[in-house]
């Protein structure tokens, strides 16, 4: 029904028709209508509207100028067809959005504008937004338009956990060509209880930060049975796959454009919004540590309270659920860090150098020894711990990393190299002077043949060939391990080298 119709047509000649016959108790007609104007009516389409006193007089005129037709509103000429927006731009909406039913206004008024469609200043998003609407060029899907949608409870605390960030507040003043960071809050609560247990702040909506309130959600609270996320890069991604896997933890994402799914935590955000928002103007809250210092502050006040969607205080309801049926604890600081852990995958070069995160790490030498250089390896590391945490995984077996430090490499090749020259000294007893001197002495005797030893000759028996070795061995050198000194007089060996004495071991 439009204003058009005749109904509409009937309810305006009653309000004029005191007027037309003068049945009213007023002086003039121009008092009749002021006695009306300014009130609310219900017309019969359903809408609500008021009229003020030139218009009921220019009804009066139009009355009796031309009866009932001249109630009747006149359509424009126009009416239906955009004067802002060409064929051809009208016939490129009905393109995009038939490519892409879920795009926005605004993304189809940006595309328009890329493609020179609309240029600057010609119309705005909202008039592409009423053209999209009053033609009814966006369909949507029948099970979308007619989803059901019942409220739940999980019957006890623990059950199922649903998470969620809030874009909270920007941080400084907007500038001219720099972009102002946002403040995001990243809470998570109980479904049962309604406790929100963490609404941590951060200035980046990442995977590490929702890990982290997770992290600190069951040091508080214990393990849940089901965590419910969306599809946002923060809840979507394989590290926390991993995680829920080691703990147990059945993750559900919610359907894609689907917030309402998540209305358990969203309505919190819009208290904490509307709750919040006056403390932010009046005293001029900038910096992260005021707002997450109120956004702390907001969360134990609500926590405290009544909430009326379960009929009690979330804290009250969380310790008498645990009562009844405990809920899982992690055992420890260090079994929560494992949970936690990530896993990469590395190579380990030929130096034994592993790369995490842009930092060189060393394996040991036990491990090097095991596994090929060039080959890879399975790294774990808790993200808040690294240095102390990260270790090469193989064979069952942990080995532990260390960050690559060259000045501590020289200084352990050196010390290396010395015990290495130490030990060396200590099973031959000779220098490198007297081991080029052995050297000869051996070259030489492998050339003649004629080797002298315990008093006997060789197989020639040319006695003027004979070379003698005097051998003693003093009765405090012969001991049980079989060692014995000998003192070789090998001045008459060499001519050309002075005498000297040799002492070796064998």
């Amino acid at each position: 029904m439009n204003d058009y119709s005749e109904e509409n047509v009937q309810f305006l000649f009653h309000l004029i028709s005191p007027a037309l016959y003068e049945t009213h108790d007023f002086d003039s007609n121009k008092e009749y209508f002021a006695s009306i104007a300014g009130k609310e009516y219900i017309l019969p389409n359903g809408s609500k509207r008021s009229f003020s006193i030139s218009t009921l007089t220019r009804y009066l005129r139009k009355f009796k100028d031309t009866g009932t037709d001249g109630l009747r509103r006149k359509g424009r000429c126009d009416n239906g067809i955009s004067r802002k927006l060409t064929t051809a731009t009208e016939a490129r909406i009905s393109e995009i959005i038939a490519d892409v039913p879920k795009a926005t206004a605004t993304s189809v008024f940006q595309r328009l504008k890329d493609e020179n469609y609309i240029m600057e200043g010609e119309c705005s998003i909202d008039t592409v937004r009423r053209y999209i609407d009053l033609h009814e060029i966006r369909n949507v899907p029948v099970e979308d338009a007619q989803k059901l949608r019942n409220s739940f409870l999980v019957p006890h605390a623990g059950d199922l956990f649903v998470a969620d960030t809030v874009y909270y507040e920007k941080l400084g003043t907007p500038v001219k060509g720099k972009k102002v960071p946002w403040l995001y809050v990243q809470g998570i609560i109980d479904d049962h209880s309604r406790v929100l247990m963490v609404s941590e702040t951060y200035t980046e909506d990442t995977a590490f930060t929702f890990q982290c309130s997770l992290r600190k959600a069951i040091s508080l609270y214990g393990i849940p049975d089901r965590l419910y996320v969306d599809l946002g890069r923060p809840y979507n991604n394989h590290d926390l796959t991993v995680i829920c896997n080691r703990l147990g933890i059945e993750l559900i994402h919610a359907h894609p454009r689907d917030g309402a799914a998540k209305g358990v935590i969203e309505n919190k955000w819009k208290l904490l919004l509307s709750e919040t928002r006056v403390d932010i103007v009046l005293d001029n809250l900038t910096t992260k540590e005021e707002l997450d210092k109120r956004v702390q502050e907001w969360r134990e006040t609500y926590n405290s309270r009544t909430n009326t969607g379960v009929g009690g205080i979330p804290y009250e309801r969380y310790n008498a659920s645990i009562k009844e049926k405990p809920i899982r604890r992690v055992a420890s600081k260090e079994e929560l860090s494992e949970a936690f852990s990530y896993e990469r995958i590395r190579v380990i070069d030929n130096l034994g150098i592993i790369r995490i995160n842009a930092v060189k790490y060393k394996a040991p030498d036990e491990l090097r020894y095991l596994v090929e250089a060039r080959s890879k390896v399975v790294v774990r590391y808790d993200p808040l711990d690294i240095e102390n945490t990260i270790h090469v995984f193989f064979n069952d077996k942990r080995y532990p990393l260390t960050i690559d430090d060259p000045i501590k490499n020289a200084a352990d090749n050196a010390r290396k190299a010395l015990e290495h020259a130490r030990e060396a000294k200590s099973c031959v007893g000779m220098t490198a002077a007297e081991i080029r001197a052995e050297n000869r002495y051996q070259a030489r005797m492998a050339g003649t043949n004629r080797v002298q030893n315990n008093g006997t000759n060789d197989a020639d028996g040319n006695a003027e060939n004979d070379i003698s070795m005097s051998v003693e061995v003093p009765e405090e050198a012969a001991s049980t391990d079989g060692c014995v000194a000998i003192e070789t007089n090998i001045a008459d060996l060499f001519e050309e080298e002075e005498s000297a004495v040799i002492q070796m071991t064998y």
